[in-house]
Formats: C-alpha cells, structure tokens, sequence
C-alpha cells in the first residue's frame, strides 16, 4: 500500500462526516450512498493526480474503492453508534418539507379566506 492509496483511505473516513453535513435525516438513505459514492470518486480521482508517476484508470479505481469501503466502514463501525451522524444531520441542513406540508398551504389557505375581507384597523381591540 502506497502513501495516497492511505489517503484515500483516511479521507474516506471523513466523508461520511461531509456527507452528514450537507444531508438530512430525513433524506432516503440511497441518496446518501449515492452522494458518498460521487465523493469516494472524487477522492479516487484528486489521489491519482496527486501520483508523481502519473495517472491511470486502475488508480483511479482502487483510490476510490478503498475511500468507499472505509467511509462506509467508519460510517457503520464508529460515526453512526455514536450518534456523530445523526448530530450533523440536524444541525446544518434543515428540511423545508415540514414547512411546505403544513406551513405554506395554511398561509395560503388562510390568505385565500381572508381576501375579501377588509383588514381590521392597528389600534382596534380583538
């Protein structure tokens, strides 16, 4: 094992933390796999050119295979058990879900009510 393919292995244990980070709990956990894996290609493709020997496809390959296996190995192993993920899922990204469902149609509901009639005057009592 070579240094970057390390790199990739030690990277790969931090993106799970990345993708908890830009995710919800809410969101269906095949997203979440899918935007790991794109980040494991990524991470597979920034090692090979980081190769002073230069880059291939097997590189490539390996780099971001290793990074997917050990992200979802600390995912499952240390970052989930501890409860890491699922604080980072609730304290970036907030789902505009709840809001749509019961917030928006409300307002819009009530508005819709409300339209033709006048609005009481600031200073009159309820």
């Amino acid at each position: 094992m070579n240094a970057l393919s390390l790199l990739s292995l030690l990277v790969g244990g931090v993106l799970p933390l990345l993708v908890a980070t830009v995710t919800k709990a809410s969101w269906p956990e095949p997203l979440k796999a899918l935007l790991l894996a794109i980040l494991s290609a990524a991470t597979g493709v920034g090692s090979a050119l980081l190769n002073p020997h230069g880059a291939d496809y097997f590189t490539i390959i390996a780099n971001a295979a290793l990074a997917f296996v050990a992200a979802t190995a600390v995912a499952a192993g240390t970052w989930k058990p501890t409860g890491t993920l699922a604080k980072l899922e609730s304290v970036f990204i907030h789902d505009v879900a709840p809001l749509i469902e019961g917030g928006l149609p409300q307002v819009i509901s009530e508005h819709s009510a409300t339209a033709g009639t006048p609005a009481p005057p600031p200073d009159a009592a309820p």
